[in-house]
């Protein structure tokens, strides 16, 4: 008798939950333009799975290959470049400061595999272009002021 007043509880907190969720999504979407990649937690997100996927990589990749032989170099070489694109793919989907990361990493020549940098050194010379409107928003933001109020024009190139 009790159970059939909790399973009609627990299907209109369910019910309640997922509007409110969805919602909740729609509005923090249209904030953002409905743009993804503008969502944090978005961004968050891809960055955490690209960085477990590249780990993972490297531990299976390597498990039971001798270290030190051939077969391990390249094995490491595959696992190298595999998380090098991984990581050209997360900064051009995220976009912002990732692309800079990858633009610092890529400059780390010194310090990381060939692979990395070679796959990363792209970002300096081929970023993804950022759009005008993407900009002069962030302008907007950051000074309080419209660009055509700041300066008298702007270069598109």
């Amino acid at each position: 008798m009790l159970r059939r007043p909790l399973i009609k509880i627990f299907k209109g907190v369910s019910i309640s939950l997922t509007t409110g969720i969805g919602i909740g999504s729609i509005y923090f979407l249209h904030q953002n333009d409905y743009e993804l990649s503008s969502i944090g937690a978005v961004r968050f997100a891809r960055a955490g799975i690209a960085a477990s996927t590249t780990i993972a990589d490297y531990k299976w990749s390597l498990m039971g290959v001798p270290e030190g032989t051939e077969k391990y170099q390249i094995k490491m070489k595959e696992c190298h470049q595999r998380g090098a694109d991984r990581l050209l793919n997360l900064a051009k989907s995220n976009g912002g400061v990732f692309i800079k990361v990858g633009q610092h990493i890529a400059a780390l020549q010194y310090l990381l595999p060939d692979e990395y940098t070679s796959t990363l050194s792209i970002l300096h010379s081929r970023a993804p272009p950022s759009d005008i409107n993407e900009i002069k928003k962030v302008f907007q933001e950051s000074v309080g002021k419209e660009v055509s109020y700041v300066h008298t024009y702007v270069i598109c190139l």
